[in-house]
């Protein structure tokens, strides 16, 4: 990468310059660096969302039984007096997963758009 080095070099030039004057030149160079730097972080995201989608996402469930005897796991929740926590329904919740009867059978998993 050249063009690199060369705009490396034209920035510590100037920083030891310590001129006011910008000519047309020093502003292209100016220019080139920034469409570097921004084409290079642009890179550096695509492959951070490339390297993310191949990981798992682990998320913590929290339970929650109604006086009707509904049972419900969320990943939000409230601390208990007691220091535990209770799962809870609010406009955080992003998963919600019912469980109906026998576990191993009957679950159901709402995945909130907010």
């Amino acid at each position: 990468m050249e063009n690199r080095k060369e705009i490396e070099e034209f920035v510590r030039v100037n920083e030891k310059m310590n001129s006011s004057l910008v000519t047309d030149w020093s502003k292209k160079m100016i220019l080139d660096t920034i469409e570097i730097y921004n084409q290079e972080k642009l890179e550096e995201l695509d492959e951070q969302k490339k390297s993310n989608k191949n990981k798992n996402e682990t998320i913590k469930l929290y339970y929650h039984k109604t006086d009707g005897g509904a049972e419900y796991l969320f990943d939000t929740f409230i601390k208990c007096k007691d220091g535990g926590n209770e799962g809870i329904i609010n406009n955080k919740t992003k998963y919600i997963v019912r469980i109906d009867g026998d576990i191993m059978k009957d679950v159901e998993l709402t995945i909130s758009k907010n």
